[in-house]
């Protein structure tokens, strides 16, 4: 016999979550969840008065809070739920602010706990531990209970997923950074590009691997030396290695042009020629077609097409040094 709930009972709905999650949840746990979907969500400041209803400490109920939020069952601190309690002023004001304010959590927000409230979170969340234990294994080592609490801040605050904290933290590893502090600093700075999931972190760093694996070749060839690149350097180097995907001897027939035109490597100048040469389809240099002179001439004192963009080019470019401009070509 099926046992379940009456027809006529009002039901109520819980996230999908809750059963992956079910077999690791606490007592406590389970009735946080239930007491939300009950009453339509909970504030902040009613913490205090359900862990005296449960008999329970503050302490407790911030740790199940914690996991729940970490579980994906709970909303990440910072979004605030919808309540009875929140007037439509409140929520119109709430949504004017979102608006006009870009959304960003700081470290200052961060949760910090104590080392036996990290022990006790990791003991009673199996899912918890055994992400723990993988972070140490990918970097290295055991963690103390700052680096700990870090692992939390990344899964909860964050609410990074597992993979991409483990992700993360082998490429970090792999660059020979193993500080927590650091892999932490750049957890904050991809959320807030909105890099937040597994696979935008994933393109992300395949985009940053492929862009410094071409850098150098292009810092030698255009003679950029050790000093940081420029705004317009890094777009034109990104786009070159990454967004157009260039042969590198498409890009050095477009160093030898530009050379040729105006007698020094120009980033800006080369970036014109490269654009138009992608814009055509071109993708090794031999698909480059050879200046062709019109029917019927010698070929002397005449201009194929590309040899009339690399004129107009020159002009405009010695234009802009007359000027006193910078080293670069207005679109």
């Amino acid at each position: 016999m099926t046992i379940k709930f009456r027809k006529d009972s009002e039901e109520i709905s819980l996230p999908k979550a809750v059963a992956e999650h079910e077999p690791e949840m606490s007592e406590l746990d389970m009735r946080l969840v239930l007491t939300v979907a009950l009453r339509g969500g909970i504030e902040e400041d009613d913490l205090d008065g359900l862990a005296k209803t449960f008999g329970v400490s503050r302490t407790d109920m911030d740790i199940s809070v914690s996991y729940l939020r970490g579980a994906g069952i709970l909303a990440p601190k910072g979004r605030r739920t919808k309540t009875a309690r929140a007037s439509k002023g409140e929520e119109k004001a709430a949504e004017d602010k979102k608006a006009v304010t870009p959304k960003t959590r700081g470290p200052e927000d961060a949760p910090s706990y104590t080392s036996d409230e990290i022990k006790k979170v990791f003991k009673e969340h199996a899912e918890l531990a055994l992400l723990l234990n993988a972070c140490q294994n990918t970097v290295g080592k055991v963690f103390n209970s700052v680096e700990a609490n870090t692992v939390l801040v990344m899964r909860d605050y964050l609410c990074l997923e597992p993979e991409y904290i483990l992700a993360l933290m082998a490429y970090c590893k792999e660059k020979g950074k193993t500080s927590l502090k650091y892999m932490e600093r750049m957890a904050y700075t991809l959320t807030d590009k909105g890099i937040d999931s597994y696979a935008a972190l994933e393109d992300y760093l395949r985009r940053k691997d492929k862009f410094e694996s071409s850098e150098e070749f292009l810092r030698r060839m255009f003679g950029v030396g050790d000093r940081a690149l420029t705004a317009k350097e890094h777009s034109a180097f990104t786009s070159w290695s990454i967004d157009w995907e260039l042969d590198t001897e498409l890009i050095r027939k477009a160093y030898e042009m530009t050379v040729n035109a105006i007698g020094k490597p120009s980033v800006p100048y080369a970036n014109k020629i490269l654009e138009k040469w992608h814009s055509a389809g071109y993708e090794k240099p031999e698909d480059v077609p050879e200046p062709e002179s019109p029917q019927g001439g010698s070929g002397e004192g005449s201009f194929g097409t590309d040899e009339f963009f690399e004129a107009a080019l020159k002009r405009s470019y010695n234009r802009k040094m007359k000027g006193g401009g910078e080293d670069q070509l207005q679109p």
